[in-house]
Protein backbone atom coordinates (compact mmCIF):
# COMPACT_ATOMS: atom_id res chain seq x y z
CA UNK A 1 0.00 0.00 0.00
CA UNK A 2 2.97 2.36 -0.15
CA UNK A 3 3.86 2.29 -3.85
CA UNK A 4 3.38 5.40 -5.97
CA UNK A 5 4.35 6.56 -9.45
CA UNK A 6 7.13 9.12 -9.69
CA UNK A 7 5.71 12.15 -11.56
CA UNK A 8 9.04 13.16 -13.10
CA UNK A 9 12.09 11.68 -14.80
CA UNK A 10 15.49 11.33 -13.14
CA UNK A 11 18.78 11.88 -14.90
CA UNK A 12 22.18 11.03 -13.45
CA UNK A 13 25.49 11.90 -15.05
CA UNK A 14 29.07 12.60 -13.99
CA UNK A 15 30.44 16.11 -13.70
CA UNK A 16 33.93 17.56 -13.60
CA UNK A 17 34.89 19.32 -10.39
CA UNK A 18 34.69 19.13 -6.61
CA UNK A 19 32.04 19.68 -3.93
CA UNK A 20 31.97 23.40 -4.69
CA UNK A 21 31.10 22.66 -8.31
CA UNK A 22 28.48 20.13 -7.22
CA UNK A 23 26.83 22.77 -5.03
CA UNK A 24 26.80 25.29 -7.87
CA UNK A 25 25.23 22.73 -10.25
CA UNK A 26 22.55 21.91 -7.70
CA UNK A 27 21.94 25.61 -7.03
CA UNK A 28 21.15 26.19 -10.72
CA UNK A 29 18.37 23.59 -10.39
CA UNK A 30 17.16 24.59 -6.93
CA UNK A 31 16.61 28.25 -7.71
CA UNK A 32 14.05 27.24 -10.37
CA UNK A 33 11.88 25.31 -7.92
CA UNK A 34 8.71 26.35 -6.07
CA UNK A 35 10.63 26.59 -2.80
CA UNK A 36 12.65 29.52 -4.15
CA UNK A 37 9.47 31.22 -5.34
CA UNK A 38 9.55 34.05 -2.80
CA UNK A 39 12.81 35.24 -4.25
CA UNK A 40 16.09 36.50 -2.87
CA UNK A 41 16.27 37.28 0.84
CA UNK A 42 17.23 40.92 0.20
CA UNK A 43 14.04 41.39 -1.85
CA UNK A 44 11.59 39.31 0.19
CA UNK A 45 8.82 41.47 1.65
CA UNK A 46 7.50 38.66 3.86
CA UNK A 47 10.65 38.68 6.02
CA UNK A 48 10.84 41.80 8.23
CA UNK A 49 13.90 44.00 7.74
CA UNK A 50 14.76 43.89 11.44
CA UNK A 51 15.05 40.10 11.24
CA UNK A 52 17.26 40.24 8.15
CA UNK A 53 19.62 42.47 10.13
CA UNK A 54 19.42 40.87 13.58
CA UNK A 55 22.93 40.59 15.05
CA UNK A 56 22.35 37.46 17.16
CA UNK A 57 19.78 34.82 18.12
CA UNK A 58 19.20 33.97 21.78
CA UNK A 59 17.50 31.11 23.57
CA UNK A 60 15.38 31.76 26.62
CA UNK A 61 14.17 28.73 28.53
CA UNK A 62 11.99 28.11 31.57
CA UNK A 63 11.81 24.35 31.11
CA UNK A 64 13.46 23.56 34.46
CA UNK A 65 13.10 25.12 37.93
CA UNK A 66 16.59 26.65 37.87
CA UNK A 67 15.83 28.41 34.59
CA UNK A 68 13.92 31.29 36.10
CA UNK A 69 12.19 34.09 34.24
CA UNK A 70 14.43 36.59 36.05
CA UNK A 71 17.58 34.83 34.87
CA UNK A 72 16.40 34.76 31.27
CA UNK A 73 15.45 38.41 31.33
CA UNK A 74 18.77 39.39 32.85
CA UNK A 75 20.67 37.31 30.31
CA UNK A 76 18.88 38.80 27.29
CA UNK A 77 19.18 42.38 28.53
CA UNK A 78 22.90 41.83 29.15
CA UNK A 79 23.32 41.05 25.45
CA UNK A 80 21.32 44.16 24.59
CA UNK A 81 23.68 46.25 26.72
CA UNK A 82 26.78 44.60 25.24
CA UNK A 83 25.58 45.23 21.68
CA UNK A 84 24.69 48.86 22.22
CA UNK A 85 20.94 48.33 22.38
CA UNK A 86 20.65 46.75 18.94
CA UNK A 87 17.37 44.85 18.45
CA UNK A 88 17.66 41.09 18.07
CA UNK A 89 15.73 37.82 17.86
CA UNK A 90 15.09 34.91 20.21
CA UNK A 91 12.99 31.85 20.99
CA UNK A 92 11.47 31.05 24.42
CA UNK A 93 11.40 27.35 25.27
CA UNK A 94 8.71 26.11 27.67
CA UNK A 95 7.02 29.44 28.55
CA UNK A 96 3.62 27.86 29.24
CA UNK A 97 2.12 25.82 32.06
CA UNK A 98 2.74 25.55 35.75
CA UNK A 99 5.90 24.84 37.71
CA UNK A 100 8.68 23.56 35.43
CA UNK A 101 9.65 19.91 35.82
CA UNK A 102 13.21 18.63 36.18
CA UNK A 103 12.48 16.49 33.12
CA UNK A 104 12.71 19.73 31.16
CA UNK A 105 11.28 20.30 27.72
CA UNK A 106 9.81 16.81 27.59
CA UNK A 107 7.19 17.84 30.18
CA UNK A 108 6.23 21.20 28.69
CA UNK A 109 2.61 20.42 27.87
CA UNK A 110 3.02 19.71 24.18
CA UNK A 111 -0.20 19.99 22.22
CA UNK A 112 -2.19 21.75 24.97
CA UNK A 113 -3.33 25.37 25.27
CA UNK A 114 -1.89 26.50 28.61
CA UNK A 115 -1.43 29.85 30.36
CA UNK A 116 1.96 31.54 30.58
CA UNK A 117 4.20 30.80 33.52
CA UNK A 118 4.17 33.61 36.10
CA UNK A 119 6.34 36.55 35.10
CA UNK A 120 6.70 35.66 31.41
CA UNK A 121 4.21 38.28 30.20
CA UNK A 122 6.00 41.03 32.10
CA UNK A 123 9.37 39.83 30.77
CA UNK A 124 8.06 39.91 27.18
CA UNK A 125 6.99 43.52 27.70
CA UNK A 126 10.46 44.50 28.92
CA UNK A 127 12.16 42.66 26.09
CA UNK A 128 9.96 44.29 23.46
CA UNK A 129 10.75 47.70 24.92
CA UNK A 130 14.42 46.97 24.13
CA UNK A 131 13.65 45.75 20.60
CA UNK A 132 14.10 42.07 21.48
CA UNK A 133 11.45 40.02 19.66
CA UNK A 134 10.83 36.51 20.94
CA UNK A 135 8.98 33.56 19.45
CA UNK A 136 7.23 30.88 21.48
CA UNK A 137 8.49 27.32 21.18
CA UNK A 138 5.89 24.81 19.96
CA UNK A 139 6.33 21.09 19.36
CA UNK A 140 4.85 20.37 15.94
CA UNK A 141 4.68 16.59 16.37
CA UNK A 142 4.06 15.67 20.02
CA UNK A 143 0.79 15.47 21.93
CA UNK A 144 1.12 14.60 25.62
CA UNK A 145 -1.61 12.16 26.65
CA UNK A 146 -0.26 12.02 30.21
CA UNK A 147 -1.60 15.48 31.08
CA UNK A 148 -5.00 15.96 32.72
CA UNK A 149 -6.10 18.17 29.81
CA UNK A 150 -5.86 15.18 27.46
CA UNK A 151 -8.81 13.39 29.09
CA UNK A 152 -11.28 16.02 27.86
CA UNK A 153 -10.21 15.70 24.22
CA UNK A 154 -8.96 12.12 24.04
CA UNK A 155 -11.38 11.05 21.31
CA UNK A 156 -10.39 13.93 19.03
CA UNK A 157 -6.70 13.44 19.68
CA UNK A 158 -6.98 9.71 19.11
CA UNK A 159 -8.44 10.48 15.71
CA UNK A 160 -5.42 12.59 14.75
CA UNK A 161 -2.56 10.38 15.94
CA UNK A 162 -0.27 8.88 13.31
CA UNK A 163 -0.86 5.13 12.96
CA UNK A 164 1.08 2.19 11.63
CA UNK A 165 -0.04 -0.36 9.05
CA UNK A 166 -1.65 -2.46 11.80
CA UNK A 167 -3.59 0.52 13.17
CA UNK A 168 -1.53 1.00 16.33
CA UNK A 169 -0.57 4.48 17.49
CA UNK A 170 2.82 5.97 16.76
CA UNK A 171 4.51 7.38 19.84
CA UNK A 172 7.30 9.91 20.16
CA UNK A 173 9.74 7.55 21.83
CA UNK A 174 7.95 4.72 23.59
CA UNK A 175 4.32 4.12 24.53
CA UNK A 176 5.32 4.48 28.18
CA UNK A 177 6.10 8.15 27.54
CA UNK A 178 2.45 8.92 26.80
CA UNK A 179 3.52 11.17 23.95
CA UNK A 180 1.64 10.62 20.71
CA UNK A 181 3.39 11.30 17.40
CA UNK A 182 0.62 13.17 15.63
CA UNK A 183 -0.25 13.11 11.93
CA UNK A 184 0.43 16.60 10.63
CA UNK A 185 -1.77 15.91 7.60
CA UNK A 186 -4.83 15.45 9.87
CA UNK A 187 -7.29 18.34 10.16
CA UNK A 188 -7.62 18.13 13.94
CA UNK A 189 -3.89 18.47 14.59
CA UNK A 190 -3.53 21.28 12.07
CA UNK A 191 -6.35 23.18 13.81
CA UNK A 192 -4.79 22.52 17.20
CA UNK A 193 -1.41 23.86 16.04
CA UNK A 194 -3.10 26.94 14.58
CA UNK A 195 -4.90 27.52 17.90
CA UNK A 196 -1.61 27.16 19.79
CA UNK A 197 0.11 29.62 17.44
CA UNK A 198 -2.73 32.13 17.80
CA UNK A 199 -2.65 31.75 21.59
CA UNK A 200 1.09 32.46 21.72
CA UNK A 201 0.93 35.45 19.38
CA UNK A 202 -1.95 37.07 21.29
CA UNK A 203 0.09 36.73 24.48
CA UNK A 204 2.86 38.86 23.01
CA UNK A 205 5.19 36.45 21.23
CA UNK A 206 6.36 37.35 17.72
CA UNK A 207 4.90 34.19 16.23
CA UNK A 208 6.12 30.66 16.87
CA UNK A 209 9.08 28.34 16.39
CA UNK A 210 8.15 24.78 15.38
CA UNK A 211 10.31 21.97 16.69
CA UNK A 212 10.56 18.60 14.87
CA UNK A 213 9.28 20.38 11.78
CA UNK A 214 10.21 20.48 8.10
CA UNK A 215 11.49 16.94 7.68
CA UNK A 216 10.30 13.35 7.61
CA UNK A 217 8.14 11.39 10.06
CA UNK A 218 6.42 8.02 10.38
CA UNK A 219 4.24 7.01 7.44
CA UNK A 220 0.60 7.20 8.54
CA UNK A 221 -1.95 4.54 7.59
CA UNK A 222 -4.97 5.99 9.43
CA UNK A 223 -7.93 5.67 7.00
CA UNK A 224 -9.98 8.43 8.68
CA UNK A 225 -7.45 11.24 8.06
CA UNK A 226 -8.41 11.76 4.44
CA UNK A 227 -4.89 11.43 3.07
CA UNK A 228 -3.37 8.53 1.06
CA UNK A 229 -2.49 5.66 3.38
CA UNK A 230 1.22 5.22 3.97
CA UNK A 231 4.04 7.15 2.40
CA UNK A 232 4.42 9.10 -0.79
CA UNK A 233 4.32 12.85 -0.21
CA UNK A 234 1.84 12.76 2.70
CA UNK A 235 4.35 13.70 5.40
CA UNK A 236 5.78 16.68 3.50
CA UNK A 237 2.55 18.00 1.96
CA UNK A 238 0.79 17.74 5.32
CA UNK A 239 3.48 19.85 6.96
CA UNK A 240 3.37 22.38 4.14
CA UNK A 241 -0.38 22.81 4.62
CA UNK A 242 0.18 23.18 8.34
CA UNK A 243 2.85 25.84 7.82
CA UNK A 244 0.64 27.80 5.42
CA UNK A 245 -2.22 27.77 7.93
CA UNK A 246 0.02 28.78 10.84
CA UNK A 247 1.63 31.60 8.90
CA UNK A 248 -1.76 33.01 7.95
CA UNK A 249 -2.91 32.70 11.56
CA UNK A 250 -0.01 34.51 13.24
CA UNK A 251 0.18 37.23 10.57
CA UNK A 252 -3.54 37.96 10.97
CA UNK A 253 -2.82 38.82 14.61
CA UNK A 254 0.57 40.53 14.20
CA UNK A 255 1.71 41.65 10.77
CA UNK A 256 5.36 41.05 11.69
CA UNK A 257 4.85 37.70 13.43
CA UNK A 258 7.28 35.01 12.32
CA UNK A 259 7.12 31.31 11.53
CA UNK A 260 10.34 29.42 12.19
CA UNK A 261 11.39 25.78 12.16
CA UNK A 262 14.10 23.32 13.06
CA UNK A 263 16.62 22.43 10.35
CA UNK A 264 14.02 22.11 7.57
CA UNK A 265 14.64 20.31 4.30
CA UNK A 266 14.66 22.62 1.29
CA UNK A 267 10.96 22.16 0.49
CA UNK A 268 10.06 24.51 3.38
CA UNK A 269 12.37 27.44 2.65
CA UNK A 270 9.53 29.45 1.13
CA UNK A 271 7.26 29.03 4.17
CA UNK A 272 9.64 29.77 7.05
CA UNK A 273 10.91 33.25 7.82
CA UNK A 274 13.96 31.90 9.63
CA UNK A 275 15.23 28.49 10.62
CA UNK A 276 17.61 26.86 13.09
CA UNK A 277 20.42 24.76 11.71
CA UNK A 278 23.82 23.55 12.90
CA UNK A 279 27.05 24.78 11.37
CA UNK A 280 29.84 22.40 12.31
CA UNK A 281 33.29 22.65 10.75
CA UNK A 282 35.11 19.51 9.61
CA UNK A 283 38.06 18.59 7.41
CA UNK A 284 37.44 19.72 3.83
CA UNK A 285 34.46 21.81 4.95
CA UNK A 286 32.16 23.15 2.23
CA UNK A 287 29.14 25.25 3.36
CA UNK A 288 26.67 23.53 1.03
CA UNK A 289 23.50 25.12 2.39
CA UNK A 290 24.96 28.61 2.09
CA UNK A 291 26.31 28.02 -1.43
CA UNK A 292 23.04 26.55 -2.70
CA UNK A 293 20.26 28.59 -1.10
CA UNK A 294 21.73 30.87 1.59
CA UNK A 295 20.76 34.07 -0.24
CA UNK A 296 17.12 32.94 -0.43
CA UNK A 297 16.48 32.45 3.27
CA UNK A 298 17.74 33.26 6.72
CA UNK A 299 19.21 30.80 9.21
CA UNK A 300 20.76 30.94 12.64
CA UNK A 301 22.91 28.18 13.84
CA UNK A 302 24.58 26.48 16.64
CA UNK A 303 25.14 27.15 20.29
CA UNK A 304 28.33 29.04 21.01
CA UNK A 305 30.44 27.90 23.94
CA UNK A 306 34.10 27.69 24.83
CA UNK A 307 35.72 24.26 25.04
CA UNK A 308 38.95 25.58 26.56
CA UNK A 309 40.93 24.00 23.72
CA UNK A 310 42.02 26.49 21.08
CA UNK A 311 40.13 29.52 19.70
CA UNK A 312 36.76 27.75 19.64
CA UNK A 313 34.51 30.79 20.06
CA UNK A 314 36.40 32.97 17.59
CA UNK A 315 36.66 30.17 15.01
CA UNK A 316 32.98 29.31 15.20
CA UNK A 317 31.84 32.94 15.20
CA UNK A 318 34.06 33.54 12.16
CA UNK A 319 32.49 30.59 10.35
CA UNK A 320 28.96 31.87 10.96
CA UNK A 321 29.94 35.43 10.05
CA UNK A 322 31.54 34.42 6.75
CA UNK A 323 28.43 32.44 5.80
CA UNK A 324 25.99 35.20 6.71
CA UNK A 325 24.27 33.06 9.34
CA UNK A 326 22.89 34.70 12.47
CA UNK A 327 25.30 33.77 15.30
CA UNK A 328 23.78 31.90 18.20
CA UNK A 329 21.80 30.49 19.90
CA UNK A 330 23.25 32.26 22.91
CA UNK A 331 21.61 30.69 25.99
CA UNK A 332 20.22 33.25 28.46
CA UNK A 333 18.74 30.99 31.14
CA UNK A 334 21.81 31.24 33.38
CA UNK A 335 21.56 35.00 33.71
CA UNK A 336 24.86 35.81 31.97
CA UNK A 337 26.30 33.99 28.97
CA UNK A 338 29.97 33.06 29.30
CA UNK A 339 30.94 35.35 26.42
CA UNK A 340 29.88 38.30 28.61
CA UNK A 341 31.86 37.15 31.64
CA UNK A 342 35.39 38.12 32.73
CA UNK A 343 38.07 36.19 30.87
CA UNK A 344 36.17 36.28 27.58
CA UNK A 345 36.83 39.88 26.61
CA UNK A 346 38.52 38.78 23.38
CA UNK A 347 35.57 36.60 22.38
CA UNK A 348 33.12 39.45 23.01
CA UNK A 349 35.29 41.89 21.07
CA UNK A 350 35.31 39.50 18.10
CA UNK A 351 31.52 39.08 18.28
CA UNK A 352 31.09 42.85 18.21
CA UNK A 353 33.45 43.03 15.24
CA UNK A 354 31.41 40.46 13.28
CA UNK A 355 28.21 42.35 14.11
CA UNK A 356 29.67 45.64 12.85
CA UNK A 357 31.06 44.14 9.65
CA UNK A 358 27.80 42.31 8.96
CA UNK A 359 25.95 45.62 9.10
CA UNK A 360 28.47 47.29 6.81
CA UNK A 361 28.70 44.38 4.35
CA UNK A 362 25.17 43.01 4.57
CA UNK A 363 24.69 43.14 0.77
CA UNK A 364 27.40 40.51 0.56
CA UNK A 365 27.40 38.55 3.82
CA UNK A 366 23.65 38.06 4.38
CA UNK A 367 22.25 38.80 0.93
CA UNK A 368 25.01 37.93 -1.53
CA UNK A 369 25.72 34.91 -3.70
CA UNK A 370 28.42 32.64 -2.27
CA UNK A 371 31.19 31.98 -4.81
CA UNK A 372 34.13 29.58 -5.01
CA UNK A 373 36.86 30.40 -2.44
CA UNK A 374 40.21 32.00 -3.20
CA UNK A 375 43.51 30.17 -3.46
CA UNK A 376 45.70 31.67 -0.74
CA UNK A 377 49.48 31.56 -1.10
CA UNK A 378 51.08 30.54 1.06
CA UNK A 379 48.26 28.47 2.46
CA UNK A 380 47.47 29.64 6.00
CA UNK A 381 48.80 27.36 8.75
CA UNK A 382 46.28 25.13 10.50
CA UNK A 383 44.77 26.10 13.83
CA UNK A 384 43.62 23.29 16.12
CA UNK A 385 40.60 23.53 18.39
CA UNK A 386 37.80 21.37 19.74
CA UNK A 387 34.52 21.94 17.92
CA UNK A 388 32.02 22.83 20.63
CA UNK A 389 28.93 21.01 19.38
CA UNK A 390 30.47 17.66 18.49
CA UNK A 391 33.41 17.86 20.93
CA UNK A 392 35.59 16.77 18.01
CA UNK A 393 39.17 17.91 17.57
CA UNK A 394 39.59 19.61 14.19
CA UNK A 395 41.92 21.91 12.32
CA UNK A 396 40.91 24.96 10.33
CA UNK A 397 43.02 27.42 8.32
CA UNK A 398 44.22 30.38 10.37
CA UNK A 399 42.69 32.60 7.71
CA UNK A 400 39.07 31.69 6.98
CA UNK A 401 37.49 33.50 4.08
CA UNK A 402 34.54 33.79 1.72
CA UNK A 403 33.88 35.36 -1.69
CA UNK A 404 30.43 36.90 -2.05
CA UNK A 405 28.77 38.72 -4.92
CA UNK A 406 26.12 41.38 -4.35
CA UNK A 407 22.80 40.97 -6.14
CA UNK A 408 22.32 44.73 -5.91
CA UNK A 409 25.11 45.79 -8.29
CA UNK A 410 27.27 42.72 -8.95
CA UNK A 411 30.24 43.95 -6.92
CA UNK A 412 32.20 41.33 -4.97
CA UNK A 413 33.40 41.14 -1.37
CA UNK A 414 36.50 39.19 -0.37
CA UNK A 415 36.16 38.66 3.36
CA UNK A 416 38.95 37.20 5.51
CA UNK A 417 38.94 36.43 9.24
CA UNK A 418 42.09 35.61 11.19
CA UNK A 419 41.16 33.12 13.92
CA UNK A 420 44.73 32.77 15.21
CA UNK A 421 46.71 34.75 17.79
CA UNK A 422 49.39 35.87 15.31
CA UNK A 423 49.32 38.08 12.17
CA UNK A 424 48.69 36.21 8.93
CA UNK A 425 50.13 37.37 5.59
CA UNK A 426 48.96 35.82 2.36
CA UNK A 427 48.58 36.61 -1.34
CA UNK A 428 45.76 35.84 -3.75
CA UNK A 429 44.47 36.76 -7.19
CA UNK A 430 41.98 39.59 -7.51
CA UNK A 431 39.90 38.83 -10.60
CA UNK A 432 37.68 41.59 -12.07
CA UNK A 433 35.74 38.85 -13.92
CA UNK A 434 34.05 37.90 -10.63
CA UNK A 435 31.90 41.02 -10.93
CA UNK A 436 28.47 40.98 -12.57
CA UNK A 437 25.74 43.45 -13.45
CA UNK A 438 26.49 47.17 -13.13
CA UNK A 439 29.90 46.55 -11.58
CA UNK A 440 31.01 44.39 -14.52
CA UNK A 441 30.25 47.20 -16.98
CA UNK A 442 33.08 49.28 -15.53
CA UNK A 443 36.20 48.67 -17.66
CA UNK A 444 38.53 48.76 -14.65
CA UNK A 445 37.74 47.20 -11.28
CA UNK A 446 38.56 49.07 -8.08
CA UNK A 447 39.48 47.20 -4.90
CA UNK A 448 39.09 48.86 -1.51
CA UNK A 449 39.41 47.74 2.08
CA UNK A 450 36.27 48.71 3.98
CA UNK A 451 36.38 49.52 7.69
CA UNK A 452 33.65 48.62 10.19
CA UNK A 453 32.09 52.06 9.76
CA UNK A 454 32.12 51.84 5.95
CA UNK A 455 35.19 54.03 5.35
CA UNK A 456 37.17 52.86 2.29
CA UNK A 457 40.89 52.67 1.58
CA UNK A 458 41.78 51.93 -2.05
CA UNK A 459 44.13 48.97 -2.57
CA UNK A 460 44.39 48.84 -6.36
CA UNK A 461 42.56 48.75 -9.67
CA UNK A 462 42.78 47.11 -13.06
CA UNK A 463 40.96 45.41 -15.91
CA UNK A 464 42.98 42.18 -15.65
CA UNK A 465 43.61 39.91 -12.65
CA UNK A 466 46.34 41.03 -10.29
CA UNK A 467 47.92 39.65 -7.14
CA UNK A 468 47.32 41.27 -3.77
CA UNK A 469 49.39 40.64 -0.65
CA UNK A 470 47.48 41.22 2.57
CA UNK A 471 48.24 40.99 6.28
CA UNK A 472 45.39 40.41 8.72
CA UNK A 473 45.98 41.07 12.42
CA UNK A 474 45.17 38.44 15.09
CA UNK A 475 41.45 37.94 15.61
CA UNK A 476 40.75 40.60 13.00
CA UNK A 477 38.58 40.84 9.89
CA UNK A 478 39.39 42.23 6.45
CA UNK A 479 36.46 43.25 4.23
CA UNK A 480 37.62 43.98 0.67
CA UNK A 481 35.16 45.17 -1.98
CA UNK A 482 35.81 44.79 -5.69
CA UNK A 483 33.58 47.12 -7.75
Amino acid sequence: GTAFQMPYAILTQPFRGDWWDACRIYRAWWTQQEWAGRGLLAERKDVPDWLKRTPIAVRLSTTKPARTVANNLRGALAFSDALGGRPFYGVWYGPFGGTPDEAGLGKSGHGHILPLQPGVAEALTQLKARGIRVQAYLQSLIYQTSRDEAARERAAADGAVSRGLDGTEHYYGTAASGDYAMCRASEWWQRRMADLAAHATRLGFTGVYLDSFGKGANDCFAPQHGHPRGGGNTVITGQRRMAQQLLRTVRSIDGEALLAGEAPVEGFRDLLDVYLFAVNRYAGYVPASRVIWGDYGLGYGRSIRSTGDGPTVVAELATLFLEGAIPGRFFCEGGTHEILQPGHEGDLAFLKKTVAYTETGIDYLRFGEYLHPLTLSPAPPPVAFTESSTDGKIEAPALLHSVLRSHRDGSVALVLANISDSPQTTAFAVDPALRAGAAARRPAARLARVAQDGAKTELGQGAQPWTLTLTVAPCDIALLVLE
